[in-house]
């Protein structure tokens, strides 16, 4: 025995080391962890991103600088709408990172000063200038190549022949007018190649022309593409490839200028499988954990007929699952983050990774079916998350998306109570006036809330368990409806009006619950579009089918004669939305201080009782105590008497 002694304490100084080592190690990427230690997050100016300045061109028109906040608040744009700590806090995916995520820090740094800080927003700030007057250089030679156009298909079409060759002439002309429009602005000879084209007939054009754009795929990504090849009088709006592994690119940021695949170009290339239904069409970005990419309809008015009203600027937008949970030391834009799952990707556009898929067609050929498998990222520590699983189906039934959401957690931390995304809705800026229904009679056609939320989280009841955006001039837009929310968060980033891809007006219905270890949650939500009239009627069919409308609630608001009461009707078109969503909003601020201040008065109230209760009693205790001092000298006194009558 004595001769294994040496080995048995070699091999338990071994198992020592060994598990100090262990202890030491980050926890393995993929699974989910919780920390109860402070969590350091170091802000890094752009240099120490990985990305050159002009590379951040097209993502600084999102920070804070643009919105000309203090620059503190450029570190703090992350989050909003709540304290850290509060358990209804949302956070908000509204404004760029500016910040890289440190882990585990060797040795803690002190926060940035002022003059640090101001530094790097000075250099954003004139990044985003120079990246402005580029754009405009850029538009202005367009202009001028559109004039050159025009100019040059007049001439050919004035030298055309006679029958048939004049009508081949004109529609040369109109066809190279319209190419012109998306033709290149940097592109060198160009006005030359435009003479050229104006004076070809339509049947003489190149192969390649008549082939269309060619797309260049990445090795690694099935699916995604990394950028279309140009063909001649086509405009891609991809400035340049930053990674096409991951199909990343830099972007021209105008959600008008559209790439090869019809679809505004945000910091991502995006290949979509579509569904159709009546007038709806809608996008899904399988590559990407089968997020939804897009969503259009012939029911909405110019400009946005068959235009994607969805945000497609980062893996962070879009329409897609995401779940937060406990403090697990991940840190995003300089700002402590939480446990959150994103089914798209991280906030560095790394994607998710897809586990399966399956398209289903019918017998015309169209996609009638898709559901896929994915394991999202953890939204700031950026990691694959592969004890969870998000699960879509979709299917459009009619003019409406029908999606089947599943989450499965098999992960050993328990999550906490939250506010969970159901879904999460990032939509194009210019739909920019909030609506819902608020009010105690759901489903009866009262009057609809308008309202103009702002750039940190507002926070709404929605007693119809449905919220839309809207164009604030017809009224028309895009609303999603879940039947398990009761409440909804949104803000919008960005000026009215704005045409940037970075801009964008977001709301989440929410349901608060935790996430148990080895558990699977699963809810379904619609989607439409069209008139918010259309879009309520729509919902209350559905509503109907999950058992929410309560028939009684109508006879109940004829019988209070709430004026025009029309039950099982909608509310007619609004003569101006922004100027309705101001007055609610208004309405609304106006209630809420009225409440503070019946609040305020009902505890001043309380304690003003509470003080005369207290004076009363100290009134009751010194009668009591006067009354025992005359007693006691009463009695005293009477001792007194009793001593000197016995002497």
């Amino acid at each position: 025995m004595a001769t294994f002694a040496p080995h048995m304490a070699r091999w338990a100084v071994l198992a020592a080391l060994v598990g100090l080592l262990m202890a030491a190690l980050p926890a393995r990427a993929g699974v989910s962890t919780c920390s109860s230690k402070p969590t350091v997050c170091i802000w890094n100016p752009p240099d120490g991103m990985g990305l050159q300045l002009p590379a951040l061109a097209s993502e600084a028109s999102i920070l804070a600088a643009r919105r000309k906040v203090h620059h503190r608040n450029l570190l703090a744009a992350a989050w909003g709408g709540g304290d850290e700590g509060d358990e209804d806090f949302v956070p908000r995916r509204a404004l760029a990172e500016a910040g890289e995520r440190t882990l585990a820090p060797a040795a803690p740094q002190p926060p940035p000063s002022a003059e640090e800080e101001a530094n790097v927003v000075a250099r954003l700030q004139g990044v985003l200038q120079s990246q402005e007057e580029e754009q405009l250089r850029l538009h202005r030679r367009e202009r001028g190549a559109q004039d050159l156009a025009a100019s040059s298909s007049k001439l050919a079409a004035s030298h055309g022949t006679k029958g048939s060759a004049t009508s081949s002439s004109s529609s040369s002309s109109s066809s190279s007018s319209s190419s012109a429009t998306l033709a290149p602005a940097s592109a060198p000879g160009r006005g030359r190649r435009l003479q050229e084209a104006a004076s070809l007939p339509a049947g003489a054009r190149s192969a390649a022309d008549r082939e269309g754009p060619r797309l260049l795929t990445p090795q690694g990504v099935a699916g995604m593409s990394a950028r279309p090849r140009r063909r001649p009088g086509a405009r891609s709006p991809v400035l340049a490839v930053l990674n096409s592994t991951l199909g990343l690119v830099a972007a021209a940021n105008d959600v008008t200028l559209l790439n090869s695949r019809g679809q505004p170009q945000g910091q991502i290339l995006q290949e979509l499988t579509f569904l159709e239904g009546d007038g709806l069409r809608v996008g899904i970005d399988i590559a990407r954990g089968g997020v939804v990419g897009e969503v259009s309809s012939t029911r909405m008015p110019a400009p946005f007929e068959g235009k994607n009203l969805v945000n497609v600027w980062d893996c962070g937008r879009l329409m897609q699952q995401s779940y937060y949970g406990c403090d697990d030391g991940s840190c995003w834009a300089a700002k402590k983050w939480r446990w959150n799952p994103v089914q798209a990707g991280s906030w560095q556009n790394l994607p998710a990774k897809l586990l399966s898929s399956r398209v289903e067609r019918g017998p015309d050929g169209r996609v009638r079916h898709v559901s896929t498998r994915a394991h999202p990222r953890n939204w700031g520590g950026q990691e694959l998350l592969e004890d969870v699983v998000l699960s879509s189906n979709y299917t459009v039934q009619g003019d409406v998306l029908v999606v089947r959401y599943t989450m499965e957690y098999k992960g050993r931390h328990a999550q906490p109570t939250r506010m969970q995304e159901v879904p999460a809705t990032f939509l194009d800026r210019r739909l920019s006036v909030l609506a819902m229904y608020e009010g105690d009679l759901p489903w009866t056609g009262d009057a609809l809330r308008f309202s103009a939320p702002g750039a940190s989280n507002s926070n709404y009841w929605p007693s119809e368990r449905w919220g839309a955006y809207l164009d604030p001039a017809t009224g028309h837009g895009l609303g999603v409806f879940t039947p398990i929310a009761d409440r909804l968060t949104a803000y919008r980033v960005g000026p009215e009006g704005s045409r940037r891809v970075s801009d964008t007006s977001y709301f989440a219905l929410l349901s608060k619950f935790p996430i148990a270890p080895n558990s699977t949650f699963t809810y379904t939500a619609y989607v439409t579009a069209g008139s918010v009239s259309h879009i309520r009627s729509t919902f209350r069919r559905l509503a109907e089918s999950h058992g929410l409308v309560r028939p009684e609630l109508a006879a109940r608001k004829l019988r209070q004669g709430a004026p025009g009461a029309r039950p099982w009707r909608e509310q007619g078109p609004v003569a101006d939305y922004r100027a309705a969503a101001t007055a609610s909003d208004a309405a609304a601020k106006q209630a809420q201080e009225a409440k503070a201040a019946a609040k305020a008065a009902a505890l001043a109230r309380a304690a003003a009782a509470a003080r005369a209760k207290q004076e009363a009693a100290k009134r009751a205790r010194e009668e009591a105590a006067a009354k025992a001092k005359a007693k006691a000298k009463v009695a005293a006194a009477a001792a007194a008497a009793a001593a000197a009558k016995g002497r």
